[in-house]
């Protein structure tokens, strides 16, 4: 069996964005089933925390959502998603383009465990630069 990628999501009111977002990745050609997508709601004070829930149901043998009520900022975030991911590798990103991940693609195969790559996925607060 093939091993899983884990595909790590923080997330802080994200509410607009976050079914564009979560429809990338379950659309990956990679298929579904070789995915392991683990978000993680970091204090938002939108809807984004019912949206996950909702994806979640939707998707409940490959997706986590995990709930934290204080905003601990996005490194807090992918590390608590870390804790849970158990893929080959681990991608962090708010949007992915189609075919990102593939069978034979050499970003994904061969990685020594653990690799991760990232970016942010949310909108800043009042007063961050």
């Amino acid at each position: 069996m093939e091993e899983k990628i884990s595909v790590i999501i923080p997330c802080y009111n994200v509410e607009k964005y976050i079914d564009r977002c979560l429809t990338s990745v379950v659309n990956q050609t990679i298929g579904l089933k070789m995915l392991e997508i683990i978000c993680v709601n970091d204090g938002s004070t939108d809807g984004a925390w019912e949206k996950l829930c909702q994806w979640e149901k939707q998707c409940p043998e490959n997706m986590l959502a995990v709930d934290c009520k204080e905003n601990g900022a996005q490194g807090r975030a992918r590390n608590i998603a870390l804790s849970y991911a158990s893929g080959e590798c681990a991608y962090a990103e708010y949007r992915l383009s189609y075919g990102a991940f593939f069978r034979g693609n050499a970003v994904v195969e061969g990685m020594q465990k653990p690799a991760v790559f990232y970016s942010f996925f949310g909108t800043m607060k009042k007063g961050m630069q």
